[in-house]
């Protein structure tokens, strides 16, 4: 564990670990998303994130209640 920064030009972004680094490293800004719903089209950076969507979007036709 140290602090590790964020390699991407202009991003003042720290971190503590290597696995919160390349967590950081998938956020839209650096990282495409790539992760569609199939059922609104909305993209994410990470699958958690699609499956947060799918849980808390209530209006999304995907909803898992």
């Amino acid at each position: 564990r140290g602090i590790l920064s964020c390699p991407k030009q202009g991003c003042t972004q720290v971190c503590r670990s290597s696995g919160d680094l390349a967590r950081h490293l998938m956020v839209l800004g650096h990282h495409e998303p790539s992760f569609p719903c199939v059922w609104c089209g909305k993209r994410f950076t990470r699958e958690d994130a699609l499956k947060r969507h799918r849980v808390r979007v209530k209006a999304c036709p995907g909803w898992v209640h």
